[in-house]
């Protein structure tokens, strides 16, 4: 028997007799893929039932074909918070063990928790360019079906294709198809039995790919994969959350043509491996462009859309391919850092301490001046350990002796390595700069900030609770060595608990956190280790002059002049973000009224 299905309003309404001939059973997809189900597990789930979820997903994990070096899979459990993650991976036994024994939390249904939980599986285990599948199963409408919506969007517009699974009577069908990446990719079933026979037949239907042949030809068409269509920001539509998107709103000529889109911002190679070009657009247009620098010992890697160790990108315009004579060269970083061509390959070194490195001779020069040298890594019996309470310094001892050593900037001490290594963010070296962003309201530059709604008039912003403001500039920026953020503000009602700022308006978790609670301005920050930190600074004035200043392992703040009344110790600045700075709006928190008066973010 064919597959027969009841359509009800675009979704495919599927019972067990209607799915026989729906897949061969010895089917299995061929192709690379990451797969992340995301799995209710409320109240309305009784015990036997859930029992069968464990088993069908095992057998799931088996029929989808699960190694290493093929597809990849895992899984979220939710209920009123996320109970479960089962981190994505090729270990077929382990994930199979794991299924058949979820948590059943039996609560409530915030499937927008779960949806959200598995947009960071695929941040933290996704693999670059391989398509992602995301399979949310639930027996109940969402508590939150806007938030629900929004998370199934975020995911879709990251590149993930999503598939919605209902079971039961209690479905929302049009909530079903908001999750869905199609409408055909969303279903309503009557039962578990039914249940286990879907679930099996999706290890064909998320299948990216297909490849043909016929009797007639030898030719073998090339598999495609379908890409998601990148949008330009709107006050309707959110940009982009991740580099899964490679197409910027226009195809304008230049730096930016081709250039590939993450959070709203397009990205591009620049000619010198250790630079990139960070493309700004308004309206369907190119605004404008910045070229940005690497941190030394790095190049800039496209398919990341990061900077990374000059060892894992291949650059064909490294100067050691190029110039097949050149051993040595300077590129940026203190007196004691170069960079050496290693088999055609640059590769980050640095003169030992008292010694500097002269381009013209090529060689390190005894300069009692330079005092940041030493080794960039350790050797098989490693000489190098760790600083407590700081990752950019390690220590080298030889023989009876012992020297505390720094990192090169743009990398960190790292025990297992025995070296360092380049990581993202640090604050092991200084540079000079200017303000990264100097925002009046007097009068912007194009592509100084997008604003969604707030009324900008006489050299203010003004809130109304329901507007933002977003600076794209500040999206993906790495905050190294020292940061520092003043703002200006007057809350309208100074009871209300509102955000200020943030960086979290893409789906990831903010790292800076500016909330106003009544007379007490709050800041929470994420570091690189996950290590979370606030500071609270009170004041009854209407308008708040705020500076928060990160450097030496400490935030520190300023309040209408006066120091605040304690400082924190955290050992990292704030996390990097592929979200952009927003002004006004904060994931959790009631959108800011009031007025702002200005905005500087420096690294000075």
């Amino acid at each position: 028997m064919g597959w027969l299905c009841i359509v009800r309003r675009g979704v495919q309404k599927v019972s067990f007799s209607n799915l026989k001939g729906l897949y061969a059973e010895n089917e299995q997809c061929e192709h690379l893929l990451d797969v992340v189900a995301v799995i209710d597990g409320s109240e309305t789930i009784f015990p036997d039932e859930f029992q069968t979820i464990r088993e069908v997903m095992g057998k799931f994990v088996r029929q989808l074909g699960v190694e290493e070096n093929n597809k990849h899979f895992g899984a979220v459990v939710y209920s009123s918070a996320v109970s479960e993650v089962i981190e994505m991976s090729g270990d077929q036994e382990k994930l199979v063990e794991a299924m058949l024994n979820m948590d059943h939390p039996r609560t409530g249904t915030r499937t927008d928790l779960g949806i959200e939980e598995m947009i960071n599986v695929f941040i933290r285990k996704g693999r670059s360019d391989v398509p992602k599948a995301g399979i949310v199963i639930t027996d109940g409408a969402s508590h939150e079906k806007e938030l629900t919506l929004k998370q199934a969007q975020i995911a879709k517009d990251m590149g993930v294709n999503m598939f919605a699974i209902g079971i039961g009577a209690r479905i929302m069908d049009a909530e079903l198809k908001g999750i869905a990446s199609k409408p055909d990719q969303a279903y309503v079933i009557e039962d578990f039995e039914a249940f286990a026979k879907l679930i099996a037949s999706l290890a064909i239907q998320i299948c990216p790919t297909t490849t043909t042949t016929t009797t007639t030809t030898t030719t073998t068409p090339k598999p495609t994969t379908q890409k998601p269509t990148t949008r330009a920001p709107t006050p309707e539509s959110a940009p982009d959350a991740t580099p899964e998107s490679t197409s910027p709103p226009i195809k304008p000529d230049g730096p930016c043509s081709g250039c590939r889109m993450s959070n709203g911002i397009g990205y591009n190679s620049h000619e010198e491996c250790h630079k990139f070009v960070q493309c700004f657009f308004r309206d369907g247009g190119l605004t404008g462009f910045f070229v940005q620098t690497c941190g030394t010992g790095t190049f800039w890697n496209q398919d990341k859309l990061t900077c990374d160790h000059m060892s894992k990108i291949n650059c064909p315009n490294d100067r050691c391919a190029l110039v097949k004579e050149l051993k040595y060269y300077k590129l940026g970083g203190n007196c004691a850092e170069y960079i050496e061509c290693v088999n055609g390959r640059s590769q980050p070194n640095k003169c030992r301490v008292g010694y500097s490195f002269v381009e013209g001779d090529e060689i390190c020069l005894k300069d009692a001046s330079c005092t940041t040298g030493g080794s960039i890594g350790g050797n098989n019996e490693c000489n190098f350990w760790s600083v407590p309470g700081t990752k950019c310094y390690y220590y080298w001892t030889l023989g009876n002796q012992g020297w505390t050593m720094p990192c090169p900037r743009g990398t960190r001490f790292a025990q297992r390595q025995c070296g360092c290594v380049y990581a993202s963010p640090n604050r092991c070296r200084p540079r000079s700069c200017t303000p990264l962003v100097d925002i009046d309201f007097n009068g912007a530059e194009p592509g100084e900030y997008d604003n969604y709604g707030a009324v900008v008039k006489g050299g203010l912003a003004y809130f109304d609770g329901n507007s933002n403001i977003k600076i794209l500039r500040l999206s993906n920026v790495e905050f190294t060595t020292k940061l520092s953020i003043l703002i200006r503000y007057k809350p309208f009602n100074s009871n209300n608990t509102e955000a200020v700022l943030s960086n979290g308006d893409c789906g990831e978790e903010a790292t800076i956190n500016l909330i106003n609670n009544g007379a007490v301005a709050s800041l929470g920050v994420i570091n690189a280790e996950n290590q979370r930190a606030a500071l609270h600074d009170i004041t009854e004035a209407e308008w708040r002059e705020i500076e928060y200043t990160f450097e030496n392992g400490e935030i520190k703040s300023v309040m209408n002049g006066k120091s605040g009344l304690k400082s924190f110790a955290i050992s990292d600045l704030p996390r990097r973000s592929q979200c952009a700075f927003q002004l006004g709006h904060s994931e959790g928190f009631k959108d800011f009224r009031g007025w702002i008066d200005y905005i500087v973010v420096s690294t000075c």
